[in-house]
């Protein structure tokens, strides 16, 4: 008989693990879009760590969260935590303003403060972050596209002034020897002649003004460089390299 009562005053009881669940995998599922605030152009980040949790709040846990549930996993959590983070994230970067060249620079500074601002989230859950941390961060395929573009500038600018000339100027040796390679035709032809003139210009304005003695080792170095590349002629380099020693 007392197999078969039922009554209207029913208890269920539930068990949670109080330990620390350690080397939890985290990873943004979509890219954090923001624009980056140096470059003026869209940024897509992706980002990938790890962290630790425990449940810090039996209470706030099985009512705000388990609710009727009959259980609660860590995967459950996981799943939880990456859907929060990626809205998290994307806030902090556009409200830092970090250009994508200061995010991996920054990435214990980035977890410290995304800790902070996750755990007043969690903590209406029951839940405490303990060590949160970015392992890496990538950019997608056209960001990257991007980078590079800025990279290879950089690395222009780099070589002109190692050898003593301005950007603008290693630029139009570029373009001189892209048209001498290309002879087919009359648009070869035509950039060869631009772009002779453009150096000519160019190679006329560093010598009507006096020079150090250093800036004349340079120019004649310069010059010497277009001679033996053949983009000026003897009597040319003979006539300017005149001109640069008559200022001694």
């Amino acid at each position: 008989f007392m197999q078969a009562f039922e009554s209207e005053h029913k208890a269920a009881l539930y068990f949670y693990k109080r330990t620390r669940i350690l080397d939890q995998k985290w990873g943004t599922l979509s890219a954090v879009k923001y624009d980056d605030p140096k470059y003026n152009f869209p940024v897509s980040l992706r980002a990938f760590g790890n962290y630790s949790m425990q449940i810090s709040d039996a209470n706030h846990f099985f009512t705000q969260v388990v609710g009727g549930a009959a259980s609660y996993l860590v995967s459950d959590f996981r799943d939880m935590m990456t859907n929060r983070l990626i809205h998290s994230l994307s806030d902090y970067l556009a409200e830092k303003q970090l250009s994508y060249a200061e995010v991996d620079a920054q990435r214990v500074e980035i977890a410290a403060d995304m800790t902070e601002t996750l755990q007043d989230d969690f903590n209406g859950l029951g839940f405490e972050l303990i060590d949160f941390r970015i392992e890496g961060t990538d950019f997608d395929e056209d960001t990257m596209t991007r980078i590079n573009k800025i990279a290879d500038v950089h690395a222009d600018v780099h070589a002109a002034n190692s050898a003593g000339i301005s950007y603008r100027e290693l630029q139009q040796l570029d373009a001189m020897q892209d048209a001498a390679k290309n002879e087919a035709g009359a648009a070869g032809v035509f950039m060869g002649m631009g772009a002779g003139n453009a150096l000519s210009q160019t190679m006329n304005e560093p010598f009507s003004t006096p020079q150090g003695s250093g800036d004349r080792g340079a120019r004649l170095r310069e010059l010497q460089t277009y001679h033996a590349e053949g983009l000026i002629t003897d009597e040319e380099y003979a006539a300017k390299k005149r001109l640069i020693l008559e200022e001694l």
